[in-house]
């Protein structure tokens, strides 16, 4: 038979269905991922893991964080009860989350504290698991950067004006773009020194501008990530940066 024969009957149909159902496939194998938001505390940070998955959990999730010189995680922070197995020392933070919550989106959070000469680094990490009989592994995304002592009194918006106040900066947005499952990125510039950016965002144009996340930044450019959650729907967003007086 001919090859033009065999998509007359029925070949070209055959390998569209096969197709449909490998991408079915993958899409039932696929991680949306493991994330990281970091927030200011008074000598350190709290890291907060956040996991969305999508297919048959056969696993713990295996999650390692690589902390900068000099940071270490406060032992009585550790959410032992989330956890199978763990492992600190020093820098490196392993933790392996019980399989039975994994089918649900959830989150697990811990405090790391700076070591002498150490108020500043970044984190970096690697999650590994298995769905539907396949390993999958990838990156930690979100927040990086690990600043101590930077919490700040008072709500978004405050001023510095006495002790314990914040001093207010605006960082430029250079880029928005949407992507997987409705979040979107925005990258900016202009960051001067570290403190905590604090992202608002207004559903339209004379709206009110609401906070919807804050985070632990050093200097330089960077980018984050704001969940569908998160962006609460909408379509103008804004940076500034606090810093202590």
């Amino acid at each position: 038979m001919s090859f033009g024969s065999w998509l007359h009957n029925g070949g070209l149909k055959a390998v569209l269905s096969l197709g449909v159902c490998m991408a079915l496939g993958q899409a039932s194998l696929r991680a949306d991922g493991v994330s990281r938001s970091v927030e200011p505390v008074d000598g350190g940070c709290r890291i907060t893991i956040a996991w969305e998955l999508t297919g048959r959990v056969e696993s713990d999730l295996i999650i390692e964080e690589r902390l900068a010189s000099g940071w270490m995680v406060d032992g009585s922070t550790v959410p032992f009860g989330s956890l199978d197995a763990s492992y600190l020392s020093g820098s490196l933070v392993r933790f392996a989350v019980k399989s039975s919550i994994l089918d649900e989106p959830g989150t697990i959070s811990f405090v790391v504290m700076a070591g002498a000469g150490s108020d500043s680094g970044t984190v970096v990490g690697d999650w590994k698991m298995y769905l539907n009989g396949v390993r999958r592994a990838g990156p930690v995304t979100g927040d990086a950067g690990l600043v101590a002592g930077v919490a700040t009194t008072g709500g978004s918006g405050s001023s510095g004006g006495g002790s314990g106040g914040a001093l207010e900066t605006a960082v430029t947005i250079n880029s928005f773009k949407i992507i997987g499952g409705g979040a979107c990125e925005l990258k900016y510039s202009g960051v001067a020194q570290a403190g905590t950016l604090v992202v608002e965002g207004c559903v339209g144009l004379g709206g009110t501008w609401t906070e919807l996340k804050r985070m632990a930044v050093v200097p330089g450019d960077g980018e984050l990530t704001l969940s569908l959650v998160e962006s609460g729907g909408c379509s103008f967003f804004r940076m500034k940066l606090l810093t202590e007086e």
